[in-house]
This record gives structure tokens, sequence and C-alpha cells, in this order.
């Protein structure tokens, strides 16, 4: 949940976009409408997807939950366009953000790492430039303000555990490869009916709500999509107990791209004789961090 809320509070004063970068051309115009609109409009190519299961056997949520528990057994890595917008109610106030999210497994850590590039953010109908870069390497979440110079590395996983960044507590919540069985335990799961027009028509519809009424689950409900031959996410809206409503969504997803530039993933600091302002922080004895000391998975080795 830290790094939900430490990413959900930088977002709140930045800005997403469309931009090229990290191997990718996207459009630069404001609405970013070539990768975030129906098919028909979309000129970039979907690479190297391939399907998971069969469509035809998923008939239940259990079947759906069975199917996205080994979605990401050889999912290396994945890519997409993404449009970020949060709603507050308190503040009633709504931001729209676009940019790139960019996810993988690192190769030497098994580290899952993941990489969120924004560039635009709009306020009611304008859009303003701002590129800024947000990178979680398994273990440090960096910020990274191009226009400002500054950059910050927080400490967020201790040396040794492990964190999903797409889980539903992650601040992208695109759970895939989760288990059934800790998603149940959390939430009461339901099936719904399949979208039926614009991207997500035929995408599997499925509601999570939480089993916790207490304050100590922030969640309230998470409405997910996923693209039915790839079981790849392609929505999520989550509504919080105060009310406020974060959604996700991606466009022109790549699932184990055959070109992927890795340098997005860095978390290297910068130099400060460049006009950098720098701030690294560690965690601190008493501090808990997001990981989790757990047997790992196939495929993982616990660091």
């Amino acid at each position: 949940m830290l790094l939900h809320h430490i990413i959900t509070a930088l977002l709140v004063a930045v800005a997403p976009a469309a931009l090229t970068r990290g191997g990718g051309e996207f459009s630069s115009s404001p609405p970013l409408l070539d990768a975030l609109c129906e098919p028909e409009c979309s000129h970039q190519p979907v690479l190297n997807q391939e399907p998971d299961e069969d469509p035809e056997s998923i008939e239940t949520v259990e079947d759906l939950l069975d199917a996205l528990e080994s979605a990401d057994a050889d999912l290396a890595s994945f890519s997409a366009v993404v449009k970020y917008i949060k709603e507050d109610l308190l503040l009633d106030d709504v931001q729209e953000r676009r940019g790139t999210l960019y996810y993988r497994v690192a190769p030497e850590t098994a580290q899952r790492q993941f990489a969120v590039l924004f560039t635009r953010l709009r306020f009611g109908k304008e859009w303003h430039d701002d590129l800024k870069d947000y990178v979680f390497d398994g273990r440090f979440l960096i910020e990274r303000l191009h226009q400002e110079h500054q950059f910050f590395k927080r400490e967020v996983v201790r040396p040794g555990e492990t964190y999903d960044p797409l889980s539903i507590d992650g601040p992208f919540p695109l759970p895939i490869g989760q288990k059934k069985a800790d998603l149940l335990r959390r939430f009461e799961a339901t099936l719904l009916d399949p979208s039926t027009e614009g991207r997500l028509a035929g995408n599997y519809h499925m509601l999570l709500t939480a089993r916790d009424r207490s304050d100590d689950d922030r969640l309230e409900t998470v409405e997910l999509w996923y693209d039915r031959e790839t079981l790849l996410p392609t929505k999520a809206v989550v509504t919080e107990k105060t009310g406020d409503l974060s959604t996700v969504e991606l466009a022109n997803p790549a699932r184990n791209p055959a070109e992927l530039d890795q340098s997005v993933f860095s978390t290297q600091t910068p130099d400060p004789l460049d006009g950098w302002t720098i701030e690294i922080s560690h965690l601190s004895p008493e501090q808990g961090g997001l990981g989790h000391s757990q047997k790992p998975r196939p495929g993982d080795d616990g660091q």
C-alpha cells in the first residue's frame, strides 16, 4: 500500500503523456488518439500476442481466476500505452495523464519491475507537457522530474524480499499471475457480462468487492478487464472507501516484445554537476517495507 500512496501522492502534481521513448514511437498530439481510441483509429501494432488459455474454457469467475494465476508463466516483459485518471471526491478534482507503461521480470534477479513514463497532464480541456518518470526496480522507487532536474530515490522493499508492482495493492492494479486464493481471501469475485462496445468489446470483465469493511483496507471495489485471447489486462477501475476513483486503461499491449529498451528501467542517479537536485532515502530498521519474505514461485529466486 505504501507504494500506491507514494505514487498517488506524486501523480497528483505530475503529468503524463505521448512521446517517442523507450523503443516505441507514440503520437505527440495532446489526446494521444492514435493509441487510446477505438480500434479503427489505432495505428500501433500489437506484438507477440499468444493466447494463454482457450477462451471457450472460461465460463465462470473461478475459471478466469485459475487462468489468470498462470497467465504470467511465460511473461518476461510487457508494454502498453497507458491512460491514468484520478478522481478526487473531496477536492472535486479530475486529472488525466497519458504515457507508457513498461513491465519486466529482471533476468538477473527475477524481480518484477515497472517503469511509467508520463509526459502529459489534462486539467479540464487543457493539456500540459511535463516529462516525469516513475521506475520501480524491485527495491527502489525513483521519481525523475526532467524539467525541474529533480531526482528522488526511495527504498520501499528490503533486500531479500519481493513485491509485485501490478498486484491489487500496487500503483497500477493490473493483477496477472496473482494467486487465486489470495484474491478470494480478500475479495468476493464476480464475472460480469463481457463488454460490448469500443476497445473493450469481448473482454473478460470481473468485479472484486472487498470483504473487509474496516478502515484497514482502503479498497472498496476493483473492476478489471482482460483481453479474451491473451489474458493481458486492458483496464482497471479502483473505488476506494473515500469514494475516490482511479482508472488505468491500457492500449496496444505488447507481450514479450522482441525489442524493449531496457534503459527505461534504469534507476541510476544523475550527475549533480549537470544541475540535478538529488534525494536518496533508505528504510530505517523500524519502517516496514512493501516486500514479502516468502517461498518464491517457480521462476523467482526470492531476491
